[in-house]
C-alpha cells in the first residue's frame, strides 16, 4: 500500500503573512486614510509599498500647523489621535525611506518594534521625540 500525503504549511509569521492584509494603501494619504479609523486593525494593513512615513503618526497642535508650518502637507494629514496601536509590529516598513517625525509627540505609543527592518537609508530624524517611548524606553 502507498500513501501520498500533501501538506501545506501556513505562514503563521505575522510578518510575512500577507493573508491577514485586508487593506493595500498605495500611498501615505490612503494609509492616513485608514489609521484615522480606530476600528481598523493595524495588522490588516499591508504597509509594504509606502514610502513616505513621516508624521504619520504625529500628534500635531492645530495652532502650531496653522501659523508655524502651511507649507507642511504632512502636518494635517495625520493619525495623530490613534490611541491603539496593537498589530504595528507586524508591519512592512522596509520601503520607508522617510520615517522623520513619525511618531511625534504620540503620547499613547509603547509597542515593541524590536521586528521592523528599517530601511538603511531611511530617514529616522525625531522619530520618536517627545514620544511615550521616548519618555519611557523599552527595559
Amino acid at each position: 500500500m502507498v500513501f501520498s500525503l500533501n501538506i501545506c504549511l501556513a505562514n503563521t509569521n505575522p510578518l510575512t503573512d500577507k493573508s491577514k492584509h485586508i487593506y493595500h494603501p498605495q500611498n501615505r494619504d490612503e494609509l492616513v486614510q485608514l489609521l484615522r479609523d480606530e476600528n481598523i486593525k493595524l495588522d490588516s494593513i499591508d504597509t509594504s509599498k509606502i514610502t513616505d512615513m513621516s508624521f504619520l503618526f504625529a500628534n500635531m497642535f492645530d495652532y502650531w500647523c496653522d501659523e508655524f508650518a502651511p507649507h507642511m502637507q504632512t502636518c494635517k494629514n495625520t493619525a495623530g489621535k490613534r490611541k491603539d496601536f496593537s498589530g504595528i509590529e507586524t508591519w512592512d516598513v522596509s520601503n520607508a525611506t522617510d520615517m522623520d517625525s513619525m511618531f511625534y509627540h504620540a503620547k499613547s505609543f509603547k509597542q515593541n518594534l524590536d521586528s521592523w527592518k528599517v530601511n538603511k537609508n531611511a530617514n529616522i530624524n525625531y522619530m520618536f521625540y517627545n514620544s511615550s517611548i521616548e519618555s519611557n524606553p523599552p527595559k
